[in-house]
């Protein structure tokens, strides 16, 4: 066991010495940063002759507590070499950071010697190792800064992470500990990093911003990982979480009401929020940690988040970034939209809202939330909860709102008009329950009573109970009732796939002529080819109801694109199997999307060509 080093004499402790040394250093890279000014008769070259010179020197003695202290076992804690150690961090920091820049770069590989040794110094003050001890009969006196030793792990770290990839890597797969303390850090730093340090919010940025680069690194398709690679970064984020994978999405609101708790950093800014939640964009969509439902506080603390900053002009790419986090929870690793019916529910359009009204370039940003919300108020679950939300439809009306530019991105005025468009659908038509009007019964024996019932599959309709009887000898070969409406694995509710008809129904009663003309041109198309046509089929993408391109100059949202086209016959009869379709000579499919997941269909109804002429 390493005990504490005593000086007996006058004379400057090895520790002083090792200090004063390193303090030299320090100082020559802050003059090849301009940090200080250059003494009378240097320059830059000579400068860094000089650090150079003091990193080769043999007899060297700064940094050498860092490289020779760290012993296995447990540690009693010294206030001399523990103080020693996080200033030789805190100067490796200073060099590194100066050596980034290109003529400095010689001195990087003595920096990059010291990687090994600050990993073992890592794990001895890491928080959760449990090896530093105190000193028999110390009480509070000289008790350790935590805060203090995390700031000094997490800024080494980030200094490291910010190298090359070409080093960083070996180092990673050399010392696998680092990748782990360094998730740990951040995965629970409102446990480990005291609120009152005045360093917390520069360590929860240094800590975030680690793992983002390791992510990138290790995880990143971009960075075209290998397998190795991959495994060393998921194995570790396994091993700080249990293997537990609602871990890492229980963390998240901790993390948020920490953060509110801290005042802001001018040096970082809104950055140590936007890594956040970049940071956790990213990992909610790594398949390895999907869970089956996103917690609820995840999603209001992020909202809540995103409320508070809109207030200060100088946090409002915090709130973006909040939004394009709520994004990703609701649409990247959501298995269905009841993500973004709590979101709704919690308020995330009024910060859309007001960050619209505050700047353009905003709505950019945001796009695709503004898209994924537009599309999911074809979905009864949805259009309920903007209702609950906000009962009254907003005075404004945006019918005379002038049209946006071509290339102007979608706006959360697109979404107020989806609203209103098909709350109209939602409350005329599917409350009233037109399906039992408009659906013709499966089974082709009667009498026929008026219809009143729909196989849990959505995929066939009846009149009666007798009539659903007389046809499940035909209809249980194709039921896909055990993986839920439309097959769509539990993601859609039957009122939900009930009011996609309605939707369906909806538009192709105001498409009808425009429709026609398209079929008509591509019969004559197919016949001139001498091409056999058994049935023309048009596909709907309410995965996307927002207008884009030339539409955007003559129609408004909502305004799904569509497409006619002449099915496979192979593909064609399997579909039409699959819904229980028959009788028209026009199928009718679509395209949806409920979080993460998009599925293609057949309805469950198909028209006769006339209804289209």
């Amino acid at each position: 066991m390493w005990t504490p080093y005593k000086n007996s004499g006058s004379e400057a402790s090895p520790f002083e010495r090792e200090r004063n040394e390193m303090i030299t250093i320090r100082d020559l890279a802050r003059q090849l940063v301009d940090d200080l000014p250059l003494p009378v008769g240097k320059t830059l070259e000579l400068v860094l002759r000089d650090i150079i010179a003091l990193l080769d020197r043999p007899d060297r003695i700064a940094f050498s507590s860092l490289i020779s202290g760290a012993q296995p076992g447990e540690l009693l804690y010294d206030p001399n070499i523990l103080g020693t150690i996080l200033f030789s961090l805190s100067v490796f920091y200073n060099v590194s950071t100066a050596a980034k820049e290109p003529p400095l770069e010689p001195i990087l590989p003595r920096m990059r010697a010291l990687w090994p040794h600050i990993a073992k110094w890592a794990t001895v003050l890491h928080p959760t190792q449990a090896v530093l001890l105190d000193l028999p009969g110390q009480g509070n006196v000289g008790k350790r800064d935590t805060g203090r030793d995390i700031s000094a792990i997490t800024q080494a770290y980030s200094i490291i992470s910010q190298s090359d990839s070409v080093y960083v890597k070996p180092f990673l797969h050399a010392h696998r500990e680092v990748v782990g303390q360094a998730l740990e850090l951040w995965l629970y730093f409102p446990r480990y990093i005291p609120a009152s340090d005045p360093d917390a919010t520069a360590s929860v940025y240094d800590a975030t911003l680690t793992v983002m680069l390791f992510y990138n690194m290790l995880v990143q398709p971009l960075s075209h990982p290998t397998a190795d690679e991959r495994a060393l970064f998921i194995d570790e984020l396994w091993r700080v979480t249990k293997g537990r994978r609602h871990a890492l999405f229980r963390a998240i609101a901790p993390q948020n009401e920490f953060l509110l708790t801290l005042a802001p950093n001018p040096v970082v800014g809104s950055e140590v929020w936007t890594n956040q939640f970049g940071l956790l964009g990213m990992l909610v969509g790594v398949p390895d940690f999907l869970p089956s439902r996103i917690p609820q506080k995840a999603i209001t603390s992020t909202i809540d988040a995103a409320k508070f900053w809109i207030k200060d002009r100088t946090m409002y790419d915090a709130a973006v970034g909040a939004l394009k986090f709520v994004s990703a929870l609701c649409c990247d690793a959501s298995r269905d939209n009841r993500a973004l019916v709590r979101a709704i529910d919690a308020g995330v359009l009024e910060p859309l809202h007001d960050l619209g009204c505050l700047n353009e370039a905003y709505d950019r940003e945001l796009t695709f939330l503004v898209r994924t919300i537009c599309a999911a108020q074809t979905q009864a679950r949805v259009v309920r909860a903007v209702l609950r939300r906000y009962p009254k439809l907003p005075l404004l009306d945006l019918r005379f709102q002038p049209q946006r530019p071509m290339l102007a991105p979608p706006t959360w005025k697109d979404i107020i008009l989806t609203q209103v468009r098909y709350q109209d659908v939602y409350l005329k038509n599917h409350k009233g329950r037109d399906w039992r009007r408009i659906m013709s019964c499966a089974a082709t024996q009667g009498p026929h009573d008026k219809l009143h019932r729909v196989c849990p599959c959505a995929g066939v309709f009846y009149c009666s109970g007798s009539c659903q009887r007389l046809h499940w000898r035909i209809h249980r070969l194709a039921c896909m009732a055990d993986t839920g409406p439309l097959g769509f694995e539990g993601a859609l509710s039957l009122s939900d796939a009930l009011f996609i008809f309605a939707v369906l129904n909806a538009h192709l009663r105001e498409r009808r002529s425009e429709i026609g003309t398209q079929l008509m041109r591509l019969l004559q198309r197919s016949q001139q080819q001498q091409q056999s046509v058994r049935m023309l089929a048009v596909l709907f993408d309410l995965s996307d109801v927002v207008p884009s391109g030339a539409n955007f100059t003559t129609i408004t949202t909502p305004h799904p694109r569509h497409e006619v086209y002449v099915p496979k016959e192979s593909v064609m009869d399997e579909q039409v199997a699959l819904s229980g379709n028959r009788g028209g000579f026009v199928i009718i499919q679509a395209m949806v999307r409920a979080g993460a997941m998009v599925r293609r269909f057949t309805m469950p109804f198909s028209c006769d060509l006339s209804f289209f002429l």
